[in-house]
């Protein structure tokens, strides 16, 4: 309920923006029916579950199929949307710039994602050999109530293998979707800067980044002021030793 609140919070904001302007050319005489609607209050939740490194590794190892353990290290590697990583073709991956190619995501924007080295070799070996249009992830093992793969994804493919693979990793329940946050939440933590964050997700600015991992920049901010700032050294050493008590 509180997601779906919020989803009509972000819909009613664009609604409104284009009554405003409606009205603003004359073409509605009053704002009379919308001026006193009110969105929802509460709806934002900063995420606070995402997996660790080990978890992530017990996760990929748990994978039923190989073919549903590639696409999990994908989502893990890319942040990408299942329904982004299963439109995916050979052409999308650009070995040079080690970079990956999103042509639609739910926004109807494109984006490319930067890959770190090892998910620069992951892709390169999942799509070596391939033509350009062969889709990277395809649906390769059968769902059991099928005699033989239909070579796409289901949503509910992807939620019942999600389940069977947290029970086989003993890792609380999560959706495939969750793996998204996961990587962003590795992001944050990294103490990649809000902005290139948003970029690797494809989102137009920083405020659904800052509203969801936001309460994790704190620590990584810290971190990686002490790690990138430069020496002056321009301050000498004390000379007075720190007494340790006990």
């Amino acid at each position: 309920i509180r997601a779906r609140k919020e989803s009509a919070n972000r819909l009613w904001k664009n609604f409104r923006a284009a009554l405003n302007l409606a009205k603003e050319n004359g073409k509605i005489p009053s704002d009379a029916g919308w001026r006193d609607v009110k969105a929802f209050r509460g709806t934002t939740r900063a995420r606070v579950r995402f997996l660790s490194v080990e978890e992530q590794q017990r996760l990929v190892n748990a994978a039923p199929s190989e073919d549903f353990r590639r696409l999990l290290q994908a989502g893990l590697f890319t942040g990408a949307r299942e329904s982004e990583l299963i439109r995916l073709v050979a052409r999308d991956f650009d070995s040079d710039h080690g970079t990956l190619f999103i042509e639609k995501s739910k926004t109807g924007k494109s984006r490319h994602i930067a890959l770190t080295e090892e998910a620069r070799a992951f892709f390169a070996a999942c799509t070596a050999g391939l033509d350009k249009e062969v889709p990277i992830f395809p649906r390769v093992s059968y769902d059991r109530k099928d005699s033989k793969s239909k070579g796409t994804w289901s949503r509910s493919e992807l939620c019942r293998m999600m389940a069977e693979v947290c029970r086989g990793a003993k890792i609380a329940p999560m959706v495939f979707h969750e793996l998204r946050h996961t990587y962003a939440s590795g992001l944050v933590n990294s103490g990649v800067a809000l902005v290139y964050v948003a970029a690797q997700l494809g989102h137009s600015s920083i405020k659904m980044v800052q509203a969801h991992y936001g309460h994790l920049c704190p620590d990584a901010k810290a971190e990686a002021i002490r790690k990138l700032s430069p020496v002056l050294g321009i301050a000498e050493p004390p000379k007075v030793a720190t007494l340790k008590l006990g």
